[in-house]
Formats: C-alpha cells, sequence, structure tokens
C-alpha cells in the first residue's frame, strides 16, 4: 500500500471551520483523502 504523502486539494475546505482545533483539521483531511483514495 502506497502512503499519503500530500493531502488532495479538496480537502481546503477544513481550514474554514474555525471551530476545529488544528489536530482535528488534520484528522479530516486525512479521513477525507482516503476516502477518495
Amino acid at each position: 500500500m502506497m502512503p499519503i504523502t500530500d493531502f488532495l486539494s479538496c480537502t481546503r475546505v477544513f481550514d474554514e471551520f474555525e471551530s476545529l482545533s488544528p489536530a482535528q483539521r488534520h484528522h479530516a483531511k486525512t479521513y477525507a483523502t482516503g476516502l477518495v483514495a
């Protein structure tokens, strides 16, 4: 299995959620990228 080394551009929308902590944003981006991959 190839590792995910970069987030997809469509995950930038998570940066707009100010209610999420930086760690939560990171996990949301990782999750969304994994779903697409």
